[in-house]
């Protein structure tokens, strides 16, 4: 779960039809009584322009094309849909507000359903900054932060379903694929100290470099799980070693 950054205006065609798109709705809402009783079919009629192609590009172009919540990829977790944080079930009048807007995955969708996240809130990834509040304990992630955030943070991952098994697995998976990086990291650190040339040391240290750079490729922001892969980087100790021999050398250069 990473900050997005959606752009300050809303794309032209929310911009311009955003209060007449809100009064239909909300007609319809009087003439029937409640957001529940309109018929399906004109339900469908009033909500489908929040589905257009340029909402949906936009906001999957703030998160990377991932889930603003579990960072997974639309072919890992549904496609990426448009989520209303807000539930637009419960607040109607903010269905094709671009600020209650966010790209989600199908499951995440599913597991959040109509939580009110007005009464009880959640971490959200277009507000909050969602990496000083998430932490990662082996595979589960975990709450960190103040009582208020953390107590945020919390009820996101439940709500959320974000320690659900297809998240746990693909976690595990990429924990083993971090672990190998971090074993040859290790290797490297060795070579380097036991190299008995300097030819020989300076081919270890291209190499340790190759692999610094492959491993922080993971956690960036572009990548999926990425802040599983930072967190797992903060932690790593052959990951520091290996940045202050790089460092050292830039400097004496």
């Amino acid at each position: 779960m990473i900050r997005i950054i959606k752009s300050s205006e809303p794309p032209s065609v929310l911009k311009d039809n955003c209060s007449e798109w809100t009064k239909n709705l909300d007609d319809a809402v009087n003439k029937y009584g409640a957001y529940s009783k309109i018929p399906k079919d004109e339900k469908e009629k009033l909500l489908k322009y929040y589905r257009l192609k340029e909402i949906q590009d936009e906001l999957a172009k703030a998160s990377y094309r991932k889930c603003a919540f579990c960072e997974c990829i639309p072919s890992e977790g549904g496609n990426l849909e448009v989520e209303h944080f807000a539930p637009k079930s419960l607040y109607h009048k903010l269905t094709f507000e671009w600020d209650n807007l966010l790209p989600i995955c199908r499951k995440c969708n599913d597991s959040k359903s109509n939580h009110d996240t007005i009464k009880e809130p959640i971490l959200n990834p277009s507000i909050d900054d969602t990496e000083k509040y998430i932490d990662f304990n082996l595979i589960n992630m975990v709450a960190k932060g103040d009582t208020e955030y953390y107590e945020k943070a919390s009820l996101t991952i439940d709500v959320c379903s974000l320690n659900g098994t297809r998240l746990l697995k693909a976690r595990a998976d990429l924990l083993v694929r971090l672990s190998e990086y971090q074993q040859k990291l290790s290797q490297c650190l060795k070579e380097i100290e036991q190299a008995s040339t300097e030819r020989i040391k300076s081919n270890k240290i291209r190499k340790l470099k190759e692999s610094i750079e492959t491993i922080e490729e993971l956690g960036d922001k572009s990548e999926k799980y990425s802040l599983f892969s930072k967190r797992f980087l903060e932690k790593s100790q052959e990951y520091f070693e290996a940045k202050e021999i790089l460092n050292n050398i830039n400097n004496d250069n």
